[in-house]
């Protein structure tokens, strides 16, 4: 039972206890009825004098136990409920910005992007923000309601999760060692001389388990220095993230996501052959893998199918394949948490599943029109809203991009992105037969990892119009 459940009893067994006490008195006073008037008299002033005074103590303590029952119940929201808010909050935001992104790009080019990788430096940056713009930011990232302290114990705790540190953990105690499948890194480039306040680093040290380079943004080093961060921190995925930087900047910061595993069920390449896939735009030649999964999550509706493909480590792939007259950005543009948990909730079928072995990378592309889109006023250069990063001049997020790649084969898949934000001082101004499910056309997918008790956490989610396109998004 959550304590604010428990703080809510408590108040009504005050309220029920001085309900009771009330019906005491009057039940005393009635009993009174057969002495003389004037002891009656007497007796009843005493009796309401004792009994106002009753009451008043009663009252006293009943608004101490409400006040105390409030902020308990608070304490309790941000402690317990933040955990489960994270996750519908980050993944309804994955959504949104998807959205925003399937807004921004020309028909029939492909989209592969990780919304994780910006929510996760915004929900740092949260602790930075001035207050107007504190309350804009979390509504923005699906967590309206709590605390940037609740959200930053709850970002840890999730990724602590996705990482499997617990298991690591209990590894080590066996003498064994696991090695997680997903690398999360963070990173705030500051400039030579900036102050960053105490506050802020250990923060972002602590919760976030971010690392801190002191670099000159006036040397072309700068980008170096960022672009071999990324490129490390992905295995070598994500190259050349940045070509300039502007050298007024002030701050930048990072992230970067690689997630490499293996499929729980494989495909056999004996199964794979050549075949056409009917891409948006024009027809191409591609390896088509297939395999007939047995007891596998299916969901259908009017618009679509969709089934998940689960890795080893309890990440999941969940295929999109819009049906005729729906297109894959429509798909992906409709979902939002509660889909996602409806095509998780899907029913158990034989899946005759056919999926063409790809490699998408993306160019690097800007998020910032996406993240003001959903309202995030952190890029507003006239009036800045970062007054908590470093001393001095409040400052705004000058701009805001991202690289990401996948690549899908028979044993598994490798999924990997890096977002880099520039922080600037103000500026002027079920089945019983196999269903088949034939993905030889444009579709979409949502790439999750295993968040344990918060449920599937949204790393990665696009679209596959063409399979020979290089560039995913501009």
């Amino acid at each position: 039972m959550k304590r604010k459940q428990i703080a809510a009893m408590a108040v009504t067994g005050a309220l029920l206890a001085q309900s009771a006490f009330l019906s005491g008195c009057a039940g005393a006073q009635a009993a009174q009825g057969t002495d003389s008037a004037e002891s009656a008299g007497a007796q009843a002033e005493t009796q309401a004098a004792q009994e106002n005074a009753a009451q008043q103590q009663e009252s006293i303590a009943l608004e101490e136990t409400q006040e105390t029952a409030a902020e308990e119940g608070s304490a309790a929201d941000e402690a317990v409920d933040a955990g489960e808010a994270y996750a519908d909050g980050a993944n309804g935001f994955a959504f949104r910005l998807t959205r925003a992104l399937l807004e921004e790009k020309s028909e029939g080019d492909n989209l592969v992007t990780s919304p994780y990788s910006v929510w996760l430096p915004l929900a740092a940056l949260s602790n930075a923000a001035d207050e107007e713009s504190q309350k804009t930011l979390l509504n923005a990232l699906g967590e309206a309601g709590i605390s940037p302290d609740a959200l930053n114990e709850t970002v840890s705790a999730m990724n602590d999760a996705l990482l499997g540190k617990d298991l690591a953990a209990d590894a080590a105690e066996n003498g064994a060692q696991y090695e997680s499948p997903l690398k999360i890194a963070n990173a705030l480039f500051l400039g030579e001389n900036e102050p960053l306040k105490d506050d802020f680093r250990e923060i972002f040290e602590d919760g976030y388990d971010g690392k801190l380079f002191s670099v000159d943004f006036t040397d072309p080093s700068a980008v170096q220095e960022i672009n071999g961060w990324a490129e490390e921190q992905t295995n070598g995925k994500i190259t050349e993230l940045i070509e300039s930087l502007d050298p007024s900047t002030v701050a930048a910061i990072a992230n970067a996501i690689y997630f490499s595993d293996s499929w729980a069920t494989p495909f056999g390449s004996e199964d794979t052959e050549n075949g056409t896939f009917y891409g948006a735009v024009f027809e191409e030649e591609a390896p088509l893998m297939r395999h007939e999964f047995e007891q596998n999550t299916y969901y259908e509706d009017e618009t679509m199918q969709a089934t998940v493909l689960p890795t080893v480590s309890g990440g999941q792939m969940i295929v999109l394949l819009p049906k005729e007259g729906t297109t894959p950005e429509e798909l992906l543009a409709g979902m939002d948490a509660q889909k996602l948990d409806d095509v998780l909730a899907g029913d158990f079928a034989t899946v005759d599943l056919t999926l063409p072995r790809f490699s998408l990378t993306s160019g690097t592309f800007s998020v910032k029109e996406a993240m003001e889109a959903l309202g995030i006023t952190l890029t507003d250069s006239v009036n800045p809203h970062l007054t908590g990063l470093v001393d001095g001049e409040a400052l705004y997020i000058s701009d805001a991009v991202q690289k990401a790649m996948i690549e899908v084969d028979e044993d598994g898949m490798t999924a990997s992105a890096a977002t880099v934000m520039g922080i600037m001082r103000m500026s002027m101004p079920l089945e019983t037969e196999p269903v088949e499910m034939v993905c030889d056309r444009p579709f979409a997918f949502v790439l999750t990892a295993d968040g344990r008790e918060a449920g599937p956490q949204i790393l990665f989610t696009g679209v596959v119009n063409q399979l020979s396109q290089a560039v995913a998004c501009k």
